[in-house]
């Protein structure tokens, strides 16, 4: 009868890994202070700072806080930031001087939630990482480099950081943060996945992350596709990830569902939000060189629309114009806010089709890139 050995750790080797881990965890924790500390520097800066979409989503949470709960299914904005925004008011009852700087700092706790969920990404593709550089040697011999862990967690923080507070930014009251949270968040699950953790809870966390996403943001709910059928390719067992995806699909359902249905009950026609539709008709259906997206002197016809581009469909809900030099519009429709126009564009845009445009779809993609080489 044979007993197999197994080899025990030198005791130096395990005290290295001890004082590796000790180190790591201080680095951390002066990267969370450098990220955190700048982004309520930036937010304390930004305090009374409002975008015009910022006025209509603290519209809403103002609805929210009084028990409008209604107010909360609007076509163009989603619900899920100014529900939050309005509990908060609902708690903290701001005057109105200083709703904005309450909106900040919801803004603020959002960015520490991004931070938590880029630091689960980031987690899991690193330990997929340590893995792979641990694999044997390849057959020809060829050399393994690697950056060190330390620079690592330096890169995708600065990263994070400058994503988030550049180019996202915490000034702009809205829910962009927010998705970008959910977005780490259910990438992280799926690097998970791909790590070999195929869990059922993982899918299910994977399908409940997606549809508060799309709550966040109506761009997520083409993006919850991908990210089902990524996750059907991620784990190792074909059958269970494929299970899983299902799985995650039906809870990215049952959670998006309810808001789709009454939302679609309120316009009269299917839809998951129109803000997709309106951009594409304003900036591609309705391009024309011969105006700019910001007209300074206000008379661009893709905005205030009252249906004069021929072809792009008749407006249902138009004003009428009553004087244009200052513009006068008259409206009598139930649609609030401080600034009616744009409280629920979806209202106003009613009847605006979005059709293909060669030219338009040209000029997007130029503009697009032009954006992207600034970045």
């Amino acid at each position: 009868m044979s007993v197999a050995c197994l080899p025990i750790p030198h005791s130096g080797l395990i005290e290295r890994d001890r004082l590796a881990v000790r180190q790591e965890t201080r680095l951390l924790a002066v990267i969370w202070t450098a990220v955190l500390g700048l982004g309520l520097v930036r937010t304390w800066a930004s305090r009374y700072t409002v975008n015009a979409d910022g006025i209509s989503y603290m519209d809403m949470a103002i609805a929210i806080a009084e028990g409008r709960w209604a107010e909360a299914i609007n076509g163009y904005w989603s619900p899920a930031y100014p529900v939050l925004l309005g509990c908060v008011f609902r708690v903290l009852h701001p005057s109105p001087a200083y709703e904005a700087a309450v909106a900040h700092g919801v803004n603020f706790i959002i960015f520490a939630l991004a931070c938590a969920s880029f630091h689960l990404l980031w987690s899991e593709l690193m330990r997929i990482r340590d893995a792979t550089v641990r694999l044997p040697p390849r057959p020809t011999g060829e050399a393994t480099t690697s950056l060190p862990r330390w620079a690592l967690w330096t890169l995708g923080y600065g990263l994070f950081a400058w994503a988030s507070m550049e180019l996202v930014t915490l000034a702009r009251v809205g829910p962009d943060l927010l998705l970008t949270a959910f977005t780490y968040l259910a990438a992280g699950l799926i690097a998970r996945l791909r790590g070999g953790d195929d869990r059922r809870r993982i899918y299910i966390l994977l399908g409940l992350v997606l549809g508060l996403g799309y709550l966040a943001k109506t761009p997520m709910f083409p993006l919850a596709g991908v990210f089902v059928v990524i996750a059907g390719l991620a784990g190792r067992s074909r059958r269970r990830s494929l299970a899983g995806a299902a799985l995650a699909m039906l809870i990215f359902c049952m959670v998006a569902g309810p808001f789709v249905a009454v939302l679609s009950l309120q316009k009269g026609r299917p839809t998951i939000g129109d803000s997709g539709r309106i951009n594409y008709a304003l900036h591609v259906s309705a391009y024309d060189p011969a105006y700019k997206w910001h007209d300074l002197e206000g008379a661009n016809p893709l905005f205030g629309w009252h249906g004069e581009i021929v072809g792009l469909g008749t407006a249902v809900h138009p004003k009428r114009v009553l004087h244009d030099g200052p513009i006068v519009e008259e409206f009598d429709a139930p649609v609030g806010g401080s600034y009616p126009f744009w409280y629920d564009p979806s209202w106003w845009y009613e009847g605006l089709q979005a059709k293909g445009n060669p030219r338009g779809q040209l000029a997007a993609v130029i503009n697009s890139a032009a954006a992207m080489d600034d970045v």
